[in-house]
């Protein structure tokens, strides 16, 4: 008999950056945010990890595992061995996800944005997302904001 697991994966735990009260439809599928705001993944080592890096936005891996506790390698690895997936390329989609979602929700500069995400400067923020994007903060608004009627 072979068991399924389900990979944890970004995309499955971070729902929103911006706060929002869950559809009907969600809550019926059982999809709620945690105290962080992220969907449970499942182990708690992970939803830490998540919840860390929501909180603290775009960071540098060994203050993750400083906050919880553990060297650095052993987060990698860890991280690494639950979702296939390194907790770099985790804080970097957060924080592409988030800066994507207020970018087109809100009017916010970019320099807000990068404070949000805890950026050490707009100019960082904007080559992290260029090199992410493949375009700028402004292009990025202007093709996909939602534009208010």
């Amino acid at each position: 008999m072979s068991a399924k697991y389900v990979k944890i994966t970004p995309d499955r735990v971070y729902l929103r950056y911006l706060p929002q009260k869950p559809t009907e439809a969600e809550l019926w599928m059982g999809i709620v945010p945690n105290e962080w705001g992220n969907r449970l993944s499942g182990n708690d080592f992970v939803d830490l990890f998540a919840g860390h890096i929501r909180r603290m936005g775009h960071c540098q891996m060994k203050d993750v595992a400083r906050l919880m506790e553990v060297t650095p390698l052993q987060l990698t690895v860890t991280i690494t061995t639950l979702t296939g997936t390194g907790p770099k390329e985790w804080i970097e989609y957060f924080a592409i996800r988030a800066a994507c979602e207020m970018l087109e929700e809100t009017d916010w500069e970019a320099g807000e944005i990068a404070r949000r995400l805890h950026f050490s400067a707009p100019l960082a923020f904007s080559r992290f997302f260029y090199r992410m994007k493949k375009m700028y903060p402004t292009q990025w608004r202007y093709k996909y904001a939602k534009r208010k009627e």
